[in-house]
Parts: structure tokens; sequence; C-alpha cells
């Protein structure tokens, strides 16, 4: 499905109008968090590691995401013999491809305050506001912007569980939309997580597929080096 303004000029997909809820960001996370597994197990969380596959462009891989508390994160693609790596090790940002490394500065103050762990938990969310509910795919969804983040959360009306995320991101070209969806919420060690994930920006689309959460083990700093 194609959109176009009033000029005739392809444009995105145009937001879902809001309508207003009495619900406060707290009782939101507040939800998310017992969807999830309740306040005591997610307590304990200090580190993921979730495996599994990506499709980047219709070329397939190997996916591994490192989270360590409070913000540390490790994305590892090894795509046709290309390893690409992007981290932020709690001070610096950088990315890999090959032999190549690169500091990265764009988005640097928005992952400081963000909660790699369980993305509502972050110091970022103490500023965020309720846009009020959306209806999309004949869902409802309760919209919340985080500032600091830069970010647009949604979240399930029904299963409070975290279903898409749109976030700014300032490129060489401009500013740039990422919308990332989360679905198919699977249970490890007592806690769910989305095994089924899309981001897309611009043109790109990035597909990933988990198969596997490790909860506090086999996660080091050297993961973030």
């Amino acid at each position: 499905v194609n959109y176009y303004d009033k000029y005739g000029n392809k444009t995105a997909k145009p937001a879902p109008s809001a309508t207003k809820s009495d619900k406060s960001v707290q009782q939101i996370v507040d939800a998310y968090v017992t969807a999830v597994g309740g306040k005591d197990k997610v307590a304990k969380v200090t580190s993921l590691k979730q495996i599994g596959a990506v499709e980047i462009q219709g070329m397939k891989g190997e996916y591994v995401n490192y989270a360590k508390s409070p913000n540390k994160t490790s994305v590892v693609m090894k795509i046709m013999g290309m390893e690409i790596v992007q981290t932020y090790d709690g001070v610096t940002a950088f990315g890999k491809q090959g032999s190549t490394k690169t500091e990265v500065k764009d988005g640097l103050p928005q992952l400081k305050v963000t909660n790699t762990l369980f993305l509502p938990l972050s110091e970022g969310y103490k500023s965020a506001e309720v846009q009020g509910e959306v209806s999309e795919n004949g869902k409802k969804y309760l919209k919340v912007y985080a500032k600091d983040l830069r970010r647009t959360d949604f979240y399930d009306a029904v299963t409070g569980l975290l279903a898409k995320s749109e976030i700014t991101q300032d490129t060489p070209m401009g500013q740039m939309n990422m919308v990332t969806t989360f679905d198919t919420y699977k249970e490890f060690d007592g806690i769910k997580f989305p095994t089924v994930l899309s981001n897309e920006v611009g043109p790109q689309k990035i597909n990933v597929t988990v198969d596997k959460v490790e909860v506090n083990k086999n996660v080091t700093d050297a993961d973030f080096k």
C-alpha cells in the first residue's frame, strides 16, 4: 500500500490518531513488567544473551544480542562471512564491519539512559508521557512518548506487552525514523521475550528470529569490547 500527500508526493504510512487514555506511564510500565513475568523475576535479571537468525535484504545469517545491566549492549550479526557488530559499552558506542571499527556518537545520550534488559525500566522513561490510545490492525495500543530516548512506544492494551517502537535517528542523510516491531513472545527462564522482531529504516528491513534467550549467564564485560 502506498501513501501520498495532497500534492501527490509519496509519504510514509500515516500514524493512527490517538484517543485520550486515563492510564499513567507508571501503570503501563507496571502492566508490562507483570506481563513479562513479574517484578521479582525481572529484578533478578542482570544480563541477557539472545541467540537466533537474521535476514537483511534477502541475505541470511547468525544473530546474537548481548545485554548487561544497566545499559550495555552488543549486537553481532554474521552474514555471508562478514561480521557486523554494534556495541555500547556504557561509555562509548562503536560499530565494526570486518576489521574496520568506527566510533558512533549519534544517539549516545539516549544509549546512556536506556535499560537494555527491559526498555520500559529505562532512566530515560522518567520523563515519558502517555499520548493516548490508538487502534491499528484491529488492536488497541497505548502510546508512550519518551522525549529523552527520542522514541515512541506502543503497548498492547490487552496484554500489556511492548508491540512496536518508533525511534528518531540522525543520519548523514538527515533524520530518519526507525520502526521496530516485537512479536511472538515466548517464555525463557520464567520471563517472556519477543522472538520475532522486524526493524525498518528507510528502505532497509532487518528481520530477526530469536531461538534462545540465556538469562544471567554467558555474558561478560569482554562481550562489549
